[in-house]
């Protein structure tokens, strides 16, 4: 068996000191009490977070439901279910060793049958990302309440399947959720029961979530606040509104402008801070939808490739807050190929693949016509979206931008495939193989499901690439398998990379002790508090 320490050298990664309730240190005595404000973007779909990948249903969830590892910002990982772990020499055994003394909010012990069913039942069946990090296993062992074996038919590289565990590995008690539809259990939304720090109060449907403190929670003196109550605030301006006059604590994944961004770094109360999404960064992206036939040529998306500027992207839209894009991966993850060569801006030649495409312009000189969806969970994301429509108009493009709320795009673009060009975010999550793997891989196209493979795209070659990648256990061979990942997606462009973004947390001068990870926005807050 490796060790704990040793299962993270082999995915060359640090393992350092660091204790659960925190990272940061505290600034002054903590306090208990208070509520904490909260602001979300859109309206989650759901809060029940063993089953969703992402966006508001994780950030509220991820108070309910607990995890059995959380990820440090040094890349090592901290026990919060789990007390001790250790993997296998071949990749093919994962044991986790549970902390005691752990209750539902129902006052239920949770044991190994829980964390097995949730991840036979929930996490590789229902989780986007599970489904594809945890296809390898086999088996769920509970030898004891307290112990729980994974087995695997081919290898799992350590880091992936322990970061999808730390991300998105949220445990559900099997006594309720069990039997028939997991999502149309009654207590999938209305009342979910998880672990976490907080419980399940009240839904307001387009007002607000109300979480309650747990009184019964494992880690003494946890969680400090006593209540978190989650907004929904669909208008970036008026996010920007409630941060001004002080009704606002917290905001996560940049939820104003980048002018409002810009000017909030010199409001004395209040603080930014991008250290705590680190582990979600990515890049903006176009999803191209291969089933139309001008797209399906691969020279017409190069030639869309080729008219946009990125550098005018990243110094005026977003006012030098992102960097150029090379690749599906951000240039700061291990696993990035620096040789990948800048994409081009030229005009000239983009015109000249279309031409070559067999389409010409025509009356008004417009050779093709196509919708562009900006994903709502971004402000940028549609300010992206306004300057593509004029860059596209310069090759003859004509574009319709299509606004939307989370639960229409995502019905739109992952369930109906109704869509011809999107601006995404793809993020890395720690790790490219819980995220960016999933969008080319024809395994992962899965209708009906977000962040999922929804162009169409369907290459044997990259296929292959994409399944050494997801076994090889040596470094050296996983680099390998990611470097040619990254030149296959840049050669075939499905996804249209565009800029590596900074996403921010914005929060209010009375909230301490956050940031304490490197995706906080997603971490059980159980260490917050409120300064007086």
């Amino acid at each position: 068996m490796i060790s704990r320490r040793s299962l993270l050298t082999i995915a060359g990664l640090s393992m350092m000191p660091g204790a659960y309730a925190g990272e940061t240190g505290q600034s002054a005595q903590p306090r208990a009490g208070g509520t904490l404000r909260v602001v979300l973007n859109s309206e989650p779909s759901s809060v029940f977070a063993p089953i969703e990948p992402g966006g508001s249903p994780m950030i509220v969830g991820s108070k309910i439901f607990e995890t059995l590892l959380r990820i440090r910002t040094d890349g090592g990982f901290d026990g919060v279910l789990a007390e001790s772990w250790a993997g296998s020499a071949d990749g093919k055994e994962y044991t986790f060793h549970l902390r005691d003394r752990v209750r539902f909010h129902d006052d239920r012990p949770l044991t190994s049958e829980d964390v097995a069913f949730s991840m036979l039942r929930l996490w590789m069946k229902e989780n986007t990302f599970g489904r594809v990090i945890f296809s390898n296993v086999i088996a769920a062992e509970t030898p004891d309440p307290r112990t729980v074996i994974f087995r695997l038919d081919q290898p799992a590289p350590p880091f992936p399947f322990l970061g999808m565990l730390a991300a998105f590995g949220s445990v559900a008690p099997k006594h309720i959720y069990e039997g028939g539809e997991i999502r149309r259990n009654p207590r999938t939304n209305s009342n979910p029961v998880g672990s976490g720090p907080f419980r399940f109060k009240e839904w307001s449907k387009g007002n607000y979530i109300l979480l309650e403190r747990n009184p019964v929670y494992w880690a003494p003196g946890r969680p400090l606040v006593e209540q978190i109550v989650f907004k929904v605030v669909p208008d970036a301006a008026a996010r920007a509104a409630a941060f001004e006059a002080e009704e606002a604590d917290v905001g996560t994944y940049s939820p104003v402008g980048v002018a409002d961004i810009k000017r909030f770094a010199k409001l004395p109360y209040i603080e930014l801070d991008a250290a705590g999404t680190l582990g979600t960064s990515g890049t903006f992206a176009m999803e191209v939808n291969l089933r139309r036939k001008e797209l399906a040529d691969v020279r017409v998306r190069q030639a869309l490739s080729l008219a946009i500027n990125r550098r005018f992207i990243c110094d005026t839209i977003l006012e030098k807050t992102a960097h150029p894009a090379r690749g599906p991966l951000r240039s700061s993850s291990a696993l990035f190929d620096a040789g990948l060569p800048e994409l081009r801006f030229d005009v000239a030649a983009a015109n000249q693949l279309l031409d070559e495409a067999g389409y010409p312009r025509a009356q008004g000189g417009v050779r093709f016509a196509l919708n562009i969806d900006p994903n709502p969970f971004s402000p940028a994301l549609a300010t992206v979206a306004e300057y593509l429509k004029q860059a596209f108009g310069q090759i003859g493009v004509g574009t319709n931008i299509r606004r939307s709320d989370g639960v229409t795009y995502n019905q739109r673009i992952y369930n109906d495939y109704n869509f011809d060009l999107t601006v995404q975010v793809l993020s890395t999550l720690v790790d490219p193989q819980i995220s960016n793997l999933n969008y080319f891989w024809s395994k992962g196209i899965s209708k009906g499901r977000f962040q999922t493979n929804a162009t169409d795209y369907r290459n044997e070659e990259m296929d292959l690439v994409i399944e050494d990648a997801r076994t090889a256990i040596d470094p050296e061979r996983r680099r390998a398998a990611m470097r040619e990942f990254q030149k296959l997606a840049v050669r075939d462009l499905p996804l249209i990379p565009l800029v590596e973004y900074e996403s921010y947390n914005i929060f209010s001068k009375r909230v301490r002790d956050h940031s304490n990870g490197p995706m906080w926005p997603l971490q059980s807050w159980a260490d917050v508090w409120l300064s007086a």
